[in-house]
């Protein structure tokens, strides 16, 4: 093979490169079915990609899906790189969401040290509503004494700033500190929209009993953030 017709090899290689997209890659992901090559593809195209929107999509749904199937430790891995991968400031909802992983692993020192860098770092009211809220739910599961905490969920649970977790907050009251008041407040359809508290206090037995139910639902995109 010539200089040139090598030269045009590797011009044709990278063009076939860059006109991978996100969706194509997370496309032929899925195709594989088994969970663990979905997994391995989604990295393997991850790497690939040299656009960082697209490298980053591609890493948030593998780390999405990682932690739909109780991986919550590659998935906070997962979430972290996607954060740094794209073009401009770090995603500080991605570092969350790395967050959420580790103290559903029990690791609210690191899961802590993420949420205490978002509030540092963010000057998103949304994304601070959001690390405050984490930040309570570290507190209560590490503190000796979870009535300060608990008091700090049930004052989120009543300002507008926090409407959009307010059923997570209400259950996490129910649920930690058998708040009847807080069941009932809750409406019957909004229920399942305060299963984020769930995951971050899932014990990891119990995420392991699940695991292996999960692949199917894994791959169907979420309803909501």
């Amino acid at each position: 093979m010539n200089r040139a017709t090598l030269a045009l090899a590797f011009s044709l290689l990278a063009a076939s490169l860059a006109a991978q997209t996100a969706d194509s890659v997370i496309a032929e992901a899925i195709s594989r079915k088994e969970s663990e090559k979905v997994i391995a593809a989604l990295e393997s195209g991850a790497r690939k990609l040299g656009e960082p929107a697209s490298k980053r999509a591609v890493l948030r749904f593998l780390a999405d899906y990682e932690e739909r199937l109780a991986l919550a430790d590659r998935a906070a891995d997962h979430y972290l790189e996607a954060a740094s991968s794209g073009a401009g400031s770090r995603d500080e909802g991605l570092v969350l969401d790395a967050a959420r992983c580790r103290l559903s692993l029990g690791d609210a020192e690191r899961a802590n040290a993420l949420v205490s860098s978002v509030l540092l770092a963010s000057f998103d009211d949304a994304v601070l509503a959001r690390a405050r809220v984490y930040a309570a739910w570290i507190s209560l599961s590490s503190a000796e004494d979870p009535r300060p905490a608990l008091s700090q969920i049930r004052s989120y649970a009543d300002q507008p700033a926090f409407a959009a977790y307010e059923p997570a907050l209400l259950f996490t009251l129910w649920w930690s500190d058998s708040d009847a008041s807080a069941r009932d407040a809750t409406e019957p359809a909004d229920r399942g929209r305060g299963m984020e508290a769930v995951l971050c206090m899932m014990t990891p037995l119990a995420r392991e009993a699940t695991r292996h139910h999960r692949h199917r639902d894994a791959l169907r995109p979420r309803r909501g953030a």
